[in-house]
């Protein structure tokens, strides 16, 4: 038996979005599919194909309001999403599971509220496909690879990196430099990736397909923590999930 999950990092100007296979012994990266504003990371997509798909942000317009152009970059996002819905179609792959990175909660600038508009129309194009879905929060995914739940944006990939070492292989061709501009599509990839691996865990766990002893102990812990928002642990939550779609 093989489960499929979609791992899911969001934004307006760069995106991605990664499907796993987990055969019960390890985990595949089937595809991955990214947005960029960068023409020369794009062709190394198109380089990689057929491993990797590409699509480019549209650029905003001289004199074009701010308002249009969020909207024109949402709309590619909705292309994004259609592109990834119709190729799972196409090669009949059902996904188990919709692995998505959720929002910093706290911030407040304008940015932020973009971000948000960007995540809840992902989230709702997937989810009016009758798909499954779970929100991560940032720290769950750092804790589940290893990080402190707080860390920073370089020891959160270098601990995805220590965790998962093929990351490197799969995702550094489109790190065109050390500047954070120049990397911003493979962190997207290692976060994608990330949110992916916490998915397959808890999508395995629950069917008795992965056991507690196989997760080391800041994994296991990610799974039995409870809050004060969340007074159940994560493997009795339900899913996000349409009823009678």
């Amino acid at each position: 038996m093989s489960i499929y999950v979609l791992g899911c990092d969001i934004s307006l100007n760069h995106s991605a979005v990664v499907l796993l296979r987990f055969t019960g012994y390890e985990v595949d990266l089937v595809h991955g599919w990214f947005a960029t504003e960068r023409a020369d990371v794009a062709k190394r997509a198109n380089a990689a194909a057929p491993q990797f798909t590409a699509q480019r942000t549209p650029p905003r317009k001289k004199g074009e309001a701010l308002d249009q152009w969020t909207m024109r970059r949402l709309e590619a996002l909705r292309d994004l999403c259609r592109y990834i819905r119709n190729r799972l179609l196409a090669i009949g792959t059902e996904v188990d599971l919709v692995a998505v990175e959720d929002l910093t909660r706290g911030s407040r600038s304008s940015s932020t509220h973009e971000l948000a508009g960007a995540a809840y129309l992902f989230r709702t194009l997937w989810w009016l496909t009758g798909a499954r879905l779970r929100f991560y929060e940032p720290s769950q995914i750092r804790k589940f690879v290893g990080a402190k739940g707080n860390a920073g944006k370089n020891d959160a990939v270098a601990a995805v990196e220590a965790a998962y070492p093929d990351v490197v292989d799969l995702f550094g061709r489109f790190a065109v430099g050390d500047s954070p501009a120049k990397r911003t599509t493979y962190e997207d990839l290692v976060d994608a990736y990330a949110a992916g691996r916490v998915g397959v865990a808890e999508f395995a766990l629950r069917g008795g397909l992965l056991d507690f002893r196989d997760l080391p102990e800041h994994a296991r812990e990610v799974f039995h923590r409870t809050t004060d928002k969340h007074p159940e642990n994560l493997l009795v939550r339900p899913y996000v999930e349409r009823v009678n779609p």
